[in-house]
């Protein structure tokens, strides 16, 4: 089952539809920090983090759904934007992940981080131990653990449940 999730991400181009375009419009500035999931096999964690602290959570576990909200406090979210900015993790970059050489991948990381005027788009895949996220993304990981203990509400599964996707706007366009 996670192969054929590895091979989905691979041929739809690698992360969500938010973090495909490199540059946006320059009238429209990103409210996201940062959009991160972390997937193995029967369980999948994603994370959607606004510039003010929002966030949006959802941890599946087979068929159930746990989506949480709340808002980081300020000295939190600095904490964040100062791991994001150090370590050189704004300067790590990638080429298209290849696919896995076995098909026992125990775990896929993705992580979207927006730099001012750009997404910074990261894919990891461990494929049958072979461990191939850096060290400077330790700290990151260790806080997306902890992220259920900040304050937050739970919310109704089938009304909230969006794979931590930024809203759309939807915009219709007259047509000749």
């Amino acid at each position: 089952m996670l192969v054929h999730l590895v091979l989905a991400v691979l041929i739809s181009g690698g992360l969500p539809a938010f973090a495909q375009s490199e540059r946006p419009d320059d009238a429209v500035i990103s409210p996201y920090l940062l959009r991160v999931q972390r997937t193995t096999p029967g369980n999948t964690i994603c994370i959607l983090l606004r510039r003010d602290g929002q966030f949006h959570m959802e941890t599946s576990h087979g068929d159930r759904t746990k989506v949480l909200e709340g808002s980081l406090p300020s000295s939190e979210l600095l904490k964040v934007q100062r791991m994001l900015d150090s370590d050189g993790l704004p300067r790590l970059s990638q080429d298209k992940p290849g696919s896995p050489k076995t098909t026992r991948v125990s775990e896929i990381l993705q992580i979207s981080i927006f730099r001012t005027d750009h997404w910074q788009n990261l894919i990891f895949i461990d494929d049958n131990g072979r461990r191939r996220v850096p060290r400077s993304l330790g700290p990151l990981l260790n806080w997306l653990g902890s992220l259920e203990r900040q304050p937050h509400h739970q919310l109704n599964e089938e009304e909230s449940k969006n794979n931590c996707q930024s809203p759309k706007k939807i915009e219709l366009k007259k047509r000749p």
